[in-house]
């Protein structure tokens, strides 16, 4: 939803914002959005919990760093699940670090994700129902905004679930972090180290 801004340029052609601001408007847009509906719907609910032991802040750490080279044997299931290709490369480099993409896929995108799929709906589940069901369920509405709904309208882009399969367990990582922790913070820490990672790699 947060991408519909797109539809007001030509999306075959590329432009600056298509290109090097696509990121860092989606980004935007989402944590406004998300803050609102935040501050709407709980009012002065403090969401956003971040005191807790910090043995789970280097915990998370840990797990964003390692997370990317746990995609590997994750591609390769995948791989043969669904016959394709997909690799990583290991080149790593500072070059792509400083574009406002990066700066939005490293700060934004994970602020807006988490205070909204652990900080608000595993929070609202954990409520109702055992932590198993309350973390898959946050993890798989997480994995399914993963999905490239841009396919639809973009001719060049192709429709599959590859995003959504990395971004499921991941998900599920940050899901078990928050319920640990009971704190956004970890999870968040967690979610900003494994996009850096992203871009770094």
């Amino acid at each position: 939803m947060a991408a519909s801004w797109i539809l007001l340029f030509d999306i075959e052609k590329e432009n600056i914002f298509t290109t090097k601001l696509y990121n860092l408007i989606n980004g935007i847009i989402e944590l406004a959005f998300v803050l609102l509906l935040l501050k709407i719907v709980l009012r002065n609910q403090n969401v956003v919990p971040l005191k807790t032991n910090i043995r789970y802040y280097l915990a998370s750490i840990i797990a964003g760093v390692s997370y990317p080279y746990v995609q590997t044997p994750l591609n390769e299931l995948y791989n043969l699940i669904f016959e394709t290709s997909y690799r990583i490369t290991y080149d790593y480099g500072m070059e792509g670090l400083l574009t406002w993409n990066s700066i939005a896929v490293i700060l934004l995108i994970p602020m807006a994700e988490e205070l909204f799929f652990r900080g608000y709906i595993l929070k609202q589940l954990l409520t109702k129902h055992k932590p198993i069901i309350a973390i898959g369920i946050s993890t798989l509405l997480f994995a399914l905004i993963h999905l490239p709904y841009q396919a639809i309208f973009l001719n060049s882009m192709e429709f599959n679930g590859h995003l959504a399969y990395i971004a499921f367990f991941g998900g599920l990582i940050s899901g078990i972090i928050y319920y640990k922790s009971k704190s956004i913070g970890p999870s968040l820490i967690f979610h900003i180290t494994w996009n850096l990672m992203v871009v770094l790699i």
